[in-house]
């Protein structure tokens, strides 16, 4: 290879680089490049390296740690490295995708019980630095996700997801659009073969955040959505689902598909994912023996109308225990859904049977008829079992029988003629990030599901969460949307958008005169085109026999657009006669119909509770601090601490008050007892008097002032009105003590006094109590 410094300019004989010259690329003759060699390697080596999106692929094992402490290190490393990606916003290097993959979640018993610990228990002895560590990268939320996941989170073993993907192969799997549900990490992704690279699009949804955003970061270029599977919305057309859904016996009653409710919820995510798959694609599951053994067939049943089930595996209970933490007996199932017009195959699987010879005196095991016509398939030994229910079925382990040997020779026992159709041209990927976020108004997104959208002047539809092309009658074609039809959704999207963009401004308290000017022009443009946007027509009927007048209305500018959500807010901005047949622009044209929340001004110790109870559900010195009775918030005046620290600065604040802001001026401080202190009288005529001992001025406590026990008082929140009335308890009612001066209250909600200052009391009382200088039990006595 020639040097670098020998090579010569196309157009002349000059050195691009070398001693005989300071140009360096992109430098022009004439211009300063002394500095370019410093400036260069500096600029260089500060840099950092872009690192590319690719997906992780596990060509070994994962090296698991061996101890259920080491594992949890492992997980709260992953965690930490995920937070120090997500902080840098950059892709994850190969060996920071191998420390990702380690993540296992904490559904082992181990570590659940001693990093997730009930109410009032502490984290696990030995376990404490570890837990240290997990709070410290995590936040609360981020925890409670984690817990909560814990009853789900058993990961499949390496060597199951290694067998499952050599039978697809061998079954002629050749790429296309996968959906894993459940998905974890997404270990099936990080399995898949080398060959199928290029060629293979996986959909994986996970419910756990934590969980999730790795999954991101180790299979960057797929599809991970981070959502609850009962509600989301899936493409159908999959060639392949695949997956370990959470074993649980959690039922679903939110699907939107109302045949499904009742499902557990592993039996809901088969079946779901089934019904998602095209005609002749797979289903590969990891799921609780419960699919098959239990005694309801509905589940089944409702598979069995979609779908042939191919055959089975039954794993022993100790099959998970080294990966997962946990004994279960699980089974591996594969289905085929059935294309149009093939009948069913072998339902014999819908029932289950007794077991011979197991009848111990309390009746017989039962299980799936399957396993007993295919008793080959079952990879141990039926038996019986103690659990928390009593005896139960159990499947043990036979001994020398290794099931990384067994299971590829019974899963190649299953439907060795069977082989995959061919690939679709099209793979169901991500929706393209084109700027527009789906979800809510509250989350600031600019489309809902079901929201029609132009671009580049064709017409969309969110269908699914994703941008789907609306399809339009032309010629003979009979689907789709008429022209028509099409031509008034495209003129009322304007004004839709222009609509949203006044409401969010008048809510956010920013300019939205413009916002009006642009709602104007994209209603007339489309008054003028078809008429009112709620125009009506009325059709009245009559009934030749009956002679019954039926009346019948018909919204033609309306219908069409009757499939975005925002049809009713279009609907609202004008004003329409029916009488007429014409409309007018409604006050969203020209006024402001929504008012930006205003900050609640507080004068008395009555606003300062009712918004405090309004905005906190109780009372705090953070919401009721604004009180103009207590102009400055007190520092360290909490329920534990600073109470009579408190007191002393509210009459501080009072004092040095030039400006008249405190209501309550610094007498009436004077008379509010601190903690400790209760109202005592000397002998009649004497005055009052505190009986803490000490008096603001340092002194005694008042003139005729007598140490003895607080009078107990009750502090009471009428909810007829906002306010507060101290009622007179044993030890106050005796003569002479302040609780002779506090009267109930009248039938309008006031206080009657006797004098000014025991009203003043009760005032800066409940504004103290409301602003954190008291507790509820201060305020009683």
């Amino acid at each position: 290879m020639a040097d670098f410094g020998t090579q010569f300019s196309l157009f002349d004989s000059t050195p691009l680089s070398g001693k005989d010259t300071c140009l360096y690329w992109g430098d022009l003759e004439g211009e300063d490049a002394d500095a370019a060699p410093g400036a260069l390697a500096k600029a260089l080596a500060e840099a950092p390296a872009v690192v590319p999106q690719r997906d992780f692929r596990l060509t070994g094992l994962r090296g698991l740690a061996a101890g259920w402490q080491a594992g949890a290190r492992d997980n709260v490393a992953a965690i930490r490295l995920l937070g120090e990606l997500e902080r840098d916003e950059r892709n994850a290097t190969t060996a920071e995708q191998e420390i990702l993959s380690r993540f296992v979640g904490f559904g082992a018993g181990d570590l659940a019980n001693n990093l997730f610990p009930r109410a009032g228990d502490t984290v696990g002895r030995g376990w404490e630095e570890i837990g240290a560590e997990l709070t410290a990268c995590t936040s609360k939320a981020e925890r409670a996700a984690l817990a909560r996941a814990v009853q789900y989170a058993h990961y499949t073993p390496e060597y199951i997801v290694h067998t499952i993907w050599d039978f697809l192969l061998a079954r002629g799997f050749q790429g296309g659009s996968v959906l894993e549900p459940g998905c974890g990490t997404g270990l099936f992704i990080a399995t898949r073969p080398a060959t199928l690279d290029g060629s293979i699009a996986f959909t994986g949804i996970e419910m756990d955040a934590v969980t999730a955003r790795i999954a991101r970061r180790l299979y960057p270029r797929q599809w991970n959505r981070q959502e609850d599977f009962t509600k989301a919305k899936l493409d159908s057309g999959y060639d392949l689902a695949i997956g370990n859904p959470p074993f649980s016996n959690r039922t679903v009653h939110n699907a939107d598909d109302r045949a499904l409710w009742g499902f557990s919820l592993h039996d809901y995510f088969i079946a779901r994912s089934i019904e998602a798959l095209r005609p002749s694609g797979i289903a590969a599951f990891v799921t609780s023996r419960h699919t098959l053994d239990k005694s309801s067939t509905t589940a089944r049943a409702h598979m069995q109308e979609m779908a042939d089930l191919l055959g089975a595996v039954r794993l022993p209970a100790t099959a998970m225990r080294a990966d997962a933490g946990t004994d279960v007996v699980v089974d591996v199932l594969v289905f085929r859904r059935r294309g149009l017009g093939e009948l069913p195959g072998d339902d014999r699987w819908l029932e289950s049977a007794e077991i011979p010879d197991t009848d111990l005196g309390e009746g017989a095991l039962h299980v799936n008829r399957y396993y007993l016509d295919h008793g080959e398939q079952v990879l141990g030994r039926h038996a019986w079992t103690a659990s928390q229910f009593g005896p139960d079925y159990t499947c043990e382990p036979i001994a020398g029988v290794a099931l990384d040997e067994a299971l590829p020779i019974a899963l190649g026992r299953i439907a060795p003629d069977v082989r995959f159709p061919a690939p679709t041209d099209g793979r169901i990927v991500a929706p393209a990030a084109d700027g527009r976020q789906i979800g809510t108004p509250a989350d600031g997104a600019d489309l809902k599901e079901g929201s029609y959208f132009l671009e580049g002047g064709v017409l969309h539809q969110i269908v699914a969460g994703r941008s789907s092309r609306v399809l339009i009658r032309k010629g003979e074609q009979k689907e789709g949307l008429f022209q028509k039809h099409a031509r008034i959704i495209e003129a009322l999207v304007p004004v839709r958008d222009a609509a949203r963009r006044v409401l969010r401004a008048q809510m956010e308290n920013q300019p939205f005169a413009k916002g009006q000017g642009d709602l104007k022009r994209a209603y007339q443009a489309f008054v003028r085109q078809f008429g009112p946007i709620n125009l009506t027509k009325t059709t009245v009927r009559v009934n030749v026999t009956t002679g019954v007048e039926t009346e019948t209305q018909r919204r033609p500018n309306l219908q069409p657009f009757y499939d975005d959500p925002d049809v009713w807010l279009v609907s609202s901005i004008e004003e329409y006669d029916e009488a007429t047949e014409t409309g007018r622009p409604g006050p969203l044209f020209t006024d402001r119909v929504i008012h930006a929340p205003v900050e609640p001004e507080i004068h008395s110790a009555h606003d300062a509770l009712a918004v405090s109870l309004h905005d906190r559900g109780g009372t705090g010195q953070a919401r009721a601090a604004p009180c103009r009775a207590l102009r400055r918030p007190v520092r360290g005046a909490t329920r534990d601490s600073g109470r009579r620290a408190g007191h002393r600065q509210g009459q501080r604040a009072a004092s040095e008050d030039r400006g008249g802001h405190c209501a309550l001026g610094a007498d009436a401080w004077r008379r509010i007892p601190p903690r400790g202190a209760a109202w005592r009288h000397g002998r009649a005529g004497e005055g009052r008097g505190l009986s803490s001992g000490a008096g603001p001025d340092g002194g005694e406590a008042g003139r005729g002032g007598t140490l003895g026990p607080r009078p107990h008082r009750r502090f009471r929140h009428r909810a007829r009105s906002v306010g507060a009335a101290v009622s007179s308890g044993r030890e106050a009612q005796g003569r002479g003590h302040a609780g002779d001066r506090f009267q109930p209250r009248n039938r309008g909600g006031r206080i009657r006094r006797r004098d000014q200052a025991a009203g003043d009391c009760v005032q800066n009382r409940a504004c103290a109590s409301a602003s954190g200088l008291y507790s509820r039990r201060d305020a009683a006595q």
